[in-house]
């Protein structure tokens, strides 16, 4: 998966949040409902030199195309006053932490100024006439890990496997360990690369081989997969039995 167009009907550019608000409310897609609304905001930052990016669930909710949903959609932004403005002007009315509007069913956070990661692995993916910011797919992994090992949260521990496998050949391995490495979830890393390291298929059988107190799982694999892996090896100088005592 990339970061590519969403497909739906046409949409202008509506200068005025009155017109904008218009149109949104015809969308009968709620992801891209979302998608266009933080075009939108960040179009209208990008003017004054700022910008926001989505984080968090929403970000999940994206990048698997809504395999997991989420609720509320969690942003950063380089200005939240002038955020908070655009939301205000859009019909959204903060309760507590939230920015909410009933009418759309949108709620948003604005959980930070600063990101949680590089700006410059982060993708833009491209909602009618709008550019959204989204998290880089690296930075938006480790993150998952962190929930699944800090806030002990198991569900995000296979948001992130699905992320990995979903992008695992646009990945930027190195970066992803080093990073994995710094925020201290190496370990949860490695749980959530597994399958793919070992090429592992849902149902597949293992032996279980146990060697000095530590239990090894080791894939079974079908005797046609093992066809020429000797291939160039020679009885030359082969000890017999007799020779290895």
């Amino acid at each position: 998966m990339s970061a590519r167009k969403t497909r739906s009907r046409a949409y202008d550019r509506p200068v005025r949040a009155r017109g904008f608000l218009l149109q949104l409310k015809k969308e009968q897609n709620p992801l891209r409902m979302k998608m266009l609304l933080l075009g939108y905001v960040t179009d209208r930052l990008e003017k004054k030199r700022q910008r926001v990016v989505l984080v968090g669930g929403q970000a999940v909710e994206t990048y698997t195309g809504g395999q997991f949903l989420t609720g509320d959609v969690d942003i950063t932004t380089t200005d939240p006053k002038t955020t908070e403005e655009i939301l205000t002007g859009l019909g959204f009315k903060k309760i507590s932490m939230i920015w909410l509007n009933e009418q759309l069913g949108i709620a948003i956070q604005i959980v930070g100024s600063i990101l949680t990661g590089s700006f410059e692995k982060t993708r833009t993916i491209q909602t009618g006439p709008y550019n959204v910011k989204v998290i880089g797919v690296e930075d938006l992994i480790i993150d998952r890990l962190s929930h699944a090992k800090f806030w002990k949260s198991p569900g995000d521990l296979e948001k992130a496997r699905v992320l990995y496998a979903n992008f695992k050949n646009q990945i930027d391995e190195g970066y992803l360990k080093e990073t994995a490495k710094k925020r201290d979830v190496k370990d949860f890393l490695a749980q959530a690369t597994v399958r793919d390291r070992l090429k592992l298929k849902p149902g597949q059988k293992v032996s279980v081989i146990e060697k000095d107190g530590v239990v090894h799982l080791v894939p079974i694999r079908p005797l046609k997969e093992l066809k020429g892996m000797a291939s160039g090896v020679t009885l030359k100088g082969l000890r017999d039995e007799g020779d290895r005592r």
